[in-house]
């Protein structure tokens, strides 16, 4: 038999499985992680009959009433993270980071958060330009950069070429702050830091590295905070002070150097509104922002901006590094607590409008220091003394979310007296219900998508996600 009469064989018996499969795949996929059981294909749940369903407990999802649409998901790029991964062959290094960008089999992120300067999670203090009075910039330098971000970012850019970088400095140079970490405000230090934003633009893209927008601040304004203590990695403004720098200093510049490059406020915390509203209501400033970005802390910022702003986008900016947040922790807690805290969060915040999340750091070592010995969380650990890598329960609470709710698809109607759910309907139709059993005890539920009804029995202390295909319901 030649090879031509192999290869139609072939075709034939494989499109009769996927046929087969597909005519009859009158049920819904189910994906479930447990503790000690992750990331595992649960049996399908078939529809049941049209007659009355008597399981108390409910959810009914309506595909048609939709609300904002989802961008995508993402995670910070840190020095401490490259660290952790150079410990591993270069083959498991890719591997870890497949994990997270792969666009098939990873979580799929879609954007990439980098630090302008340095975070608490580079291995020491940094800026780009040290040099007092160099208001020209001739001193700045992305060099420090190549031996640890950019690799980091080039390797997941690798693994996905659409990945979206943006930018978000902690701390302005040392030479354009007071003693106590305050912005001077002085227009030839604000004219200087606006030049630096776009240094980075520019020489970020010289290395093949596109950032399609920058958010002013990390943690932003801070006054609050500002002396107590004094701490280098902050710059503290005012909200004036920002406003100022926002509309005179950074849009101009960004109009003549970057017009292609967005503008987004934050990264906002804690009750930052009436920043939000002075400047979105000047007509100076409000076309050249396209978004907005809130910290763990800012739930209700988001949700008021949601409201009011609707044609700006949403972003959850950094999800929370640990559950108790004070006193700084000296051991890091990645169990599945801290996964069900997060699961929580994620869903908190789309509900209040986030089009896109972002995860904190992505892989940490055992320690999980910053470079002020502050145990945070990660998805991922490397134990750089034995070379394990653990996948923490945050990785798959985050993966229920990020592998099976794509870009482009909407968050939908979903009620009923079981309130841990949320769903979606993905591009092609296909609707998304992401469920949390917090109980322990298995929960049975009865689920309504526009008719089509399931009753899958939820493990204990699980999560969930159901897969409803277009063609199931329409």
């Amino acid at each position: 038999m030649d090879r031509t009469k192999y290869f139609y064989i072939a075709i034939y018996v494989l499109s009769y499985f996927w046929g087969t499969e597909t005519s009859s795949a009158q049920g819904i996929i189910w994906k479930c992680t447990q503790p000690g059981k992750s990331w595992y294909s649960h049996e399908r749940v078939e529809s049941t009959s049209s007659g009355k369903d008597t399981t108390a407990t409910y959810i009914t999802v309506n595909p048609h009433i939709r609300y904002q649409q989802i961008d995508g998901w993402g995670g910070c790029f840190n020095e401490r993270g490259w660290d952790a991964l150079s410990a591993l062959s270069s083959s498991e290094r890719t591997d870890v980071i497949k994990a997270f960008f792969d666009p098939e089999e990873g979580c799929k992120l879609n954007f990439g958060r980098t630090p302008i300067g340095c975070s608490d999670y580079s291995t020491d203090w940094y800026s780009y330009n040290e040099t007092p009075g160099d208001y020209k910039m001739h001193h700045f330098s992305i060099q420090r950069d190549k031996a640890k971000q950019i690799p980091f970012i080039k390797t997941a850019l690798s693994i996905r070429p659409d990945l979206k970088l943006w930018g978000v400095p902690w701390s302005a140079p040392t030479w354009m702050k007071d003693s106590k970490d305050i912005f001077l405000v002085d227009p030839r230090i604000q004219q200087a830091y606006a030049l630096y934003f776009s240094k980075y633009i520019t020489e970020y893209k010289r290395e093949g590295i596109n950032v399609f927008m920058i958010m002013p601040e990390n943690e932003e304004p801070n006054m609050h905070a500002a002396g107590n203590p004094v701490n280098p990695f902050w710059t503290h403004f005012s909200n004036e002070m920002e406003y100022d720098f926002i509309k005179n200093y950074l849009i101009p510049r960004f109009k003549a150097d970057h017009p292609d490059c967005e503008i987004w406020l934050g990264t906002l915390h804690g009750n930052q509104y009436d920043f939000v509203e002075k400047c979105l209501n000047d007509p100076d400033i409000e076309p050249y922002i396209k978004g907005v970005g809130c910290q763990w802390s800012a739930m209700g910022v988001m949700h008021q901006t949601a409201e009011k702003y609707k044609s700006k986008k949403l972003m959850q900016t950094e999800t929370k590094c640990n559950i108790d947040l004070e006193p700084l922790r000296q051991v890091n807690n990645n169990d599945w607590s801290y996964g069900v805290d997060q699961w929580v969060l994620v869903k908190g915040y789309l509900e209040a409008g986030a089009n896109s999340y972002m995860l904190w750091n992505l892989v940490l070592d055992e320690t999980g220091y910053s470079i002020t010995n502050w145990a945070q969380c990660s998805p991922v650990v490397v134990n750089k003394k034995t070379k394990e890598i653990t996948y923490n329960p945050q990785f798959y609470a985050f993966k229920h979310f990020s592998y099976f709710v794509e870009p482009g698809a909407y968050r939908i109607e979903s009620k009923g007296n079981f309130t841990d759910q949320i769903a979606f309907v993905n591009p092609n139709g296909d609707v998304v219900l992401e469920i949390q059993n917090s109980h322990s005890v298995d929960k049975r539920i009865a689920i309504d998508v526009a008719g089509k009804k399931y009753t899958p029995e939820l493990p204990a202390h699980s999560w969930n996600t159901f897969i409803v295909r277009a063609d199931q319901f329409n």
